[in-house]
């Protein structure tokens, strides 16, 4: 009685040991199902520097899903790298979405080998590519469009080249007040708006800039005394002659 016992307890155990194997099979084979159907459909790269990246960071503009498809655009300072000489590749793990570029130019030296698989020679890179292109301006915000397929929500969270992207700003990033107004507003775009005001380092009023859409328009500068020395006209910063 006992030895039938014991065998019809092995046995259970044998049933519940192969239907976890089969239920891990089937789990992993749904996985696999599941990642083929992620791709990336197409990919842009624009120069746009309507948003100045040093200041409000790399960030996320637009995220959303359309049927199974994932609209997103990243802004991220490319520091005068040229993306031509990159691909992209993307991973999604545990509910984050991983944009990457890989630079094609870092090529090992291939080894050459005969049939026998026999060790012959080496094939030397005439070096790399360029690497870095000319820059308009005093930086470099690139845009990236991105069309991904498969996707039925949205990833909780978002990486482009191993770090973690946040929403781009939707308010100003800093300003002051003076006199009741508001000054020295950097919008959230990371541009320069409305009215800059400087001081001596005494604490006295230097100058005070103007701008609109971002671009400097005019500008007066003043001594300590509070009198005007200079008024300045557009982005050339042309002096304009004063009426005595």
């Amino acid at each position: 009685m006992k030895l039938s016992l014991y065998n019809c307890c092995a046995q259970v155990r044998i049933i519940i040991l192969r239907l976890i194997f089969v239920i891990i099979l089937l789990l992993s084979y749904f996985d696999t199902v599941i990642a083929q159907n992620f791709k990336l459909i197409e990919s842009k790269h624009i120069s746009d520097n309507s948003k100045d990246c040093r200041k409000i960071g790399n960030c996320v503009s637009d995220k959303y899903i359309k049927r199974d498809t994932l609209h997103l655009i990243i802004y991220f300072d490319n520091n005068c790298r040229d993306l031509s000489f990159f691909q992209d590749s993307f991973s999604f793990y545990n509910d984050t979405l991983s944009v990457n570029l890989i630079d094609t130019t870092k090529i090992k030296n291939p080894t050459i080998c005969d049939s026998g698989n026999n060790k012959i020679g080496k094939v030397i890179a005439n070096g790399k590519a360029r690497f870095y292109r000319p820059c308009f301006g005093d930086y470099d915000t690139q845009k990236f469009q991105y069309l991904l397929s498969g996707f039925n929500n949205l990833p909780k969270v978002f990486q482009f080249n191993h770090q973690t992207l946040y929403d781009c700003p939707t308010h100003s990033i800093q300003y002051e007040i003076f006199k009741s107004d508001t000054v020295n507003v950097i919008n959230f775009n990371g541009k320069k708006e409305g009215l800059w005001i400087q001081y001596y380092d005494t604490g006295e009023l230097k100058e005070k800039d103007w701008y609109k859409d971002a671009v400097f328009d005019h500008a007066i500068t003043y001594d300590k005394n509070g009198n005007i020395l200079q008024e300045y006209n557009n982005w050339m910063r042309y002096p304009v002659e004063l009426k005595k």
